[in-house]
């Protein structure tokens, strides 16, 4: 019986809320994990001399925690682990015991997206080192990825966020610019409601 349901491409409901869940659980891994790799660099490179950046090490990286960070990502955080953990409570009434999962747990999971990133932290630092210091548009000078992400062009977003490359007046010539159309995107968004 079960070599015919396998040919016809058939599957018990589990297996494809399995599949539902993997996904699931890999792309919010992934996307805490991108935050707090962009979020270490430039946290590190803005605090830091480029010259210094290349001395740390993976225990100085793997140490590495930011409270604010945590708590200004937690609401998001709880929210995806709550529809990770329906969907995995979905899955454990429909699975046979021996296939059933644990639930998510924040704080189990932070640690693991901490230790996976220390190496992609580490490569991120020695390309912000040789990219070296960039002016700001105020005319002072400021370690390589040290944007904030708080623009609104970069919100969210994997951008470069070094405005003032190319000079003063330029630099918050792009700035306004990005700013204007990041509002008119929002404006056209609103009136299409």
């Amino acid at each position: 019986m079960n070599r015919i349901v396998q040919r016809n491409g058939a599957a018990p409901a589990w297996v494809e809320i399995q599949v539902e869940l993997e996904s699931a659980s890999q792309n919010f891994r992934e996307v805490i994990r991108k935050a707090w790799i962009r979020r270490a660099v430039r946290m590190v490179s803005a605090s830091n001399p480029p010259e210094l950046l290349r001395s740390f090490t993976l225990t100085d990286v793997k140490n590495m925690r930011d409270r604010e960070w945590e708590d200004r990502e937690r609401s998001y955080h709880e929210a995806a682990l709550r529809e990770l953990n329906s969907l995995i409570r979905k899955y454990n009434t429909l699975a046979p015991f021996v296939a059933r999962r644990p639930y998510y747990m924040l704080k189990v999971e932070l640690e693991r997206m901490y230790e996976d990133c220390v190496e992609d932290i580490l490569k991120g630092l020695i390309e912000a080192s040789e990219r070296g210091p960039i002016r700001d548009f105020g005319g002072t000078t400021a370690s390589a990825g040290a944007g904030t992400g708080t623009s609104p062009r970069n919100a969210g977003d994997d951008v470069d966020s070094r405005v003032g490359v190319g000079g003063d007046s330029e630099g918050v010539s792009n700035w306004l610019r990005h700013i204007v159309e990041w509002m008119g995107r929002i404006i056209s968004r609103w009136r299409s409601r």
